[in-house]
């Protein structure tokens, strides 16, 4: 990003959840509010945000059959999602500034709508939502639950949002953000094969065990579970549970980081409800979903069991993870990334301080979708020389970066030939 001095970046003014049809009377319009961050905002604050977007979706429906979806103004941006039928969840960030002198040396404040991102923020309230409904199902889901007590719906809400606030990170979001993905490490079929062994063994000594996810220094190596419920399970554990490590006593033979001592949580995959147990091992997390609630036996014998060969796997996958890392040619002038929407996997090398050139790409990315290109390629060169790269073929995207100055059309193309070669050489995107 270009140097602004004073720059204030982009931040969550208000998140909140609101049913219409809760509260269609007068004088009972804060029976709507579902769920609305901060809290100490005064009644008429909260009633005037729902109110404004209530209104806007109804201005729009009367010109277009797709309802409206955001708002902007000079200093805020809102976005707003129907998750189910009368359920609206909206999310409104402050547009980034910065303050500088202007004539008589007064202060102005400048604002940069380009630096937040319409799709950014609907992907990060539309996460928000999937992640609810991994723990709770879905919202009507959750009030039949409740034998329809709206009450105690609130407070569910109440509680998963007040601690999901915590893990929202709207100052580093972009076009990964929107595609949510998925890091894979990349494995020997000899190593492969030992975590799929270790995997079929543990269902087999613990019947309990439905599915699992092995993750190896937080990148998904093994999953059960289908991509989409995968990323959720991932982004659970990487923005919530491993986080904690530097704070544990770690155990050379693993530890339950979650389900041991305290009840298990209750995912809902699909039609199925799982309970879920966190194991970890030197770098290697397990992520077990368990058909019912474990006893409390189950964890001392898992450990004696599975624990001691998860270390030693560990310890192993850990070796040659940050040997092929060393022995990995680094160019500082040259980042990408992949995306494959078939299976959500996600790789980056992209580093702090290119957010520019990755909305410029991510501006590309939708030029090309909105022709109705299933894929394409756009190479331009920026105002600071930089190059930006981008390549779609049906599911998959590669975006490179360029950062060496003064390279011509044709040196561009033969450095992108050459990441290709060394980083996607297995991957067709024709």
């Amino acid at each position: 990003m270009e140097s602004k001095a004073n720059y204030t970046p982009a931040r969550v003014v208000n998140l909140f959840l609101f049913n219409s049809t809760w509260g269609p009377k007068e004088m009972e319009e804060e029976k709507k509010i579902v769920y609305f961050w901060p809290e100490e905002a005064s009644m008429q604050d909260k009633l005037k945000r729902i109110g404004l977007v209530e209104g806007v979706i109804v201005f729009a429906n009367k010109f277009s059959s797709q309802p409206a979806n955001s708002l902007h103004t000079l200093k805020e941006r809102t976005v707003f999602l129907e998750v189910e039928k009368e359920f609206w969840l909206v999310l409104t960030a402050s547009v980034p500034s910065s303050r500088k002198l202007g004539k008589d040396n007064g202060e102005v404040i400048e604002f940069y709508p380009e630096d937040v991102s319409d799709a950014v923020l609907r992907s990060l309230i539309q996460q928000s939502y999937d992640m609810f409904c991994l723990f709770h199902s879905s919202l009507d889901s959750a009030l039949r639950r409740c034998e329809g007590k709206k009450t105690v719906l609130i407070d569910l809400v109440q509680h998963f949002y007040s601690r999901y606030l915590g893990t929202l990170r709207l100052h580093n979001a972009d076009l990964r953000t929107v595609w949510s993905g998925v890091q894979y490490l990349a494995l020997e079929s000899t190593d492969f094969l030992r975590v799929q062994s270790l995997v079929h063994r543990m269902k087999s000594d613990f019947h309990i065990i439905r599915r699992c996810l092995c993750l190896q220094s937080g990148q998904l190596v093994w999953s059960g579970v289908d991509p989409p419920r995968t990323k959720l399970l991932v982004q659970y554990l990487s923005t919530t549970i491993l986080p904690l490590l530097p704070n544990l006593s770690r155990q050379p033979s693993g530890s339950f980081l979650v389900g041991e001592e305290e009840p298990s949580p209750v995912v809902y995959i699909a039609d199925d409800v799982y309970h879920l147990a966190v194991f970890h091992a030197i770098n290697t997390t397990l992520c077990l979903l368990l058909e019912k609630a474990p006893a409390k036996s189950f964890f001392a014998e898992f450990k004696d069991s599975v624990g001691k060969d998860t270390g030693n796997l560990s310890a192993d996958l850990t070796h040659i993870y940050f040997s092929k890392q060393s022995l990995t040619p680094t160019n500082e002038s040259i980042s990408f990334l992949y995306f494959n929407a078939a299976n959500l996997a996600v790789k980056s090398t992209v580093d702090e301080g290119q957010e520019k050139s990755v909305k410029i790409a991510a501006d590309f990315i939708e030029d090309l979708k909105r022709y109705g290109n299933c894929g394409g390629e756009i190479m331009a060169k920026l105002s600071t020389e930089e190059w930006v790269v981008v390549q779609m073929a049906g599911a998959r995207t590669i975006v490179i970066l360029l950062q060496e100055k003064s390279l011509n059309l044709m040196e561009v193309a033969e450095a992108v030939a050459r990441i290709e070669k060394t980083s996607f050489d297995s991957i067709c995107m024709l």
